[in-house]
């Protein structure tokens, strides 16, 4: 049996988010395009002259440094991944690994942005901050700047629902 979906406004909210209710979050296109054109424009800048005939073998190095942080950078990228299911938060990064924190044992979520405290240098600027009820358990910090505004957006309204399901709204009250 088909289910008729809603106005096309409301397919458009569940964009990434599958019938089974889980928001499933990638890097965005811009982000890719920044990095793109970032390191795609010096890798190809220096092209030319990396295989002009008599290039130095430092200008061959610095083309194939500049292609490997190309290369690395959409690596990175593409391994940003953020998923939220009816019972946890999961945040994967490259080098970060994969960080599952259950919704029922996160004691705060707030969204912050800047430098607050000193340790906030090694942060990302515009964040998403899960602080578990467990002590032994680190923060989990998400970096919020690699998304669409509007699957933010989404995200955030997904966890008010969620929290909000569960009788425990104080834990999202500062998104």
């Amino acid at each position: 049996m088909l289910r008729e979906t809603g106005s096309s406004q409301e397919d458009a909210n569940n964009a990434g988010r599958p019938a089974s209710g889980t928001l499933n979050l990638r890097a965005a296109v811009s982000a890719y395009v920044v990095f793109g054109f970032i390191f795609g424009f010096l890798t190809l800048a220096i092209a030319p002259s990396a295989f002009a005939r008599g290039a130095h073998r430092e200008e061959k190095l610095i083309f194939l440094a500049l292609l490997g942080a190309w290369v690395l950078s959409y690596i990175w990228l593409f391994s940003f991944r953020l998923v939220v299911s009816h019972e946890t938060l999961r945040y994967t990064t490259l080098f970060g690994q994969t960080r599952v924190r259950r919704l029922q044992e996160i004691k705060r979520i707030t969204r912050e942005s800047g430098i607050n405290e000193y340790s906030d240098r090694f942060k990302p600027f515009i964040r998403l901050v899960v602080v578990s009820s467990k002590p032994d358990v680190a923060t989990l910090n998400v970096n919020l700047k690699i998304f669409k505004l509007a699957e933010i957006r989404q995200l955030l309204e997904c966890l008010r629902e969620r929290y909000r399901s569960m009788g425990l709204p104080e834990v999202v009250s500062r998104l």
